[in-house]
């Protein structure tokens, strides 16, 4: 991804012309924005750092894949419709098939919200998962 940060506002609304009916698309529907940061670039792909502004389901696969950068190993919005619609038929994962992830890499390295009685900001924090290949980082400011 170029440059090293960014912000990604396009409204998020179902995805008109899909026969996939969990898909979403960038250009209409209710607001939404992601502010980005690059983390580490590496050979073929780059890690990320998303903060989403608002909380659309599925904004920060659905901002991605807008912007020509679809997560890695996303079969909803990183491939070709038939693929994702062969794997709910039953007819296998694509993904095993290749050398890539056997998931999206998509992980919640760190959230904070308020306690819901004390109202003091709690704060939970997990390391990146090994298949990320990145030994060592643990992806956590």
């Amino acid at each position: 991804m170029q440059p090293d940060e960014g912000i990604i506002e396009l409204p998020i609304g179902e995805a008109r012309a899909s026969r996939i009916h969990v898909k979403l698309e960038a250009g209409h529907g209710k607001p939404s924005c992601t502010d980005w940061r690059v983390e580490r670039r590496l050979p073929g792909r780059t890690l990320v750092r998303l903060f989403p502004r608002t909380g659309r389901r599925h904004q920060l696969r659905v901002h991605l894949a807008a912007v020509g950068h679809p997560i890695l190993g996303d079969i909803l919005y990183g491939r070709p419709e038939s693929d994702y619609l062969g794997m709910v038929r039953g007819e296998g994962d694509p993904r095993a098939r290749e050398d890539g992830p056997a998931r999206h890499l998509l992980h919640c390295a760190r959230m904070t919200f308020p306690g819901p009685v004390s109202g003091r900001t709690r704060d939970v924090r997990a390391p990146l998962p090994a298949d990320f290949g990145l030994t060592g980082y643990s992806g956590i400011p």
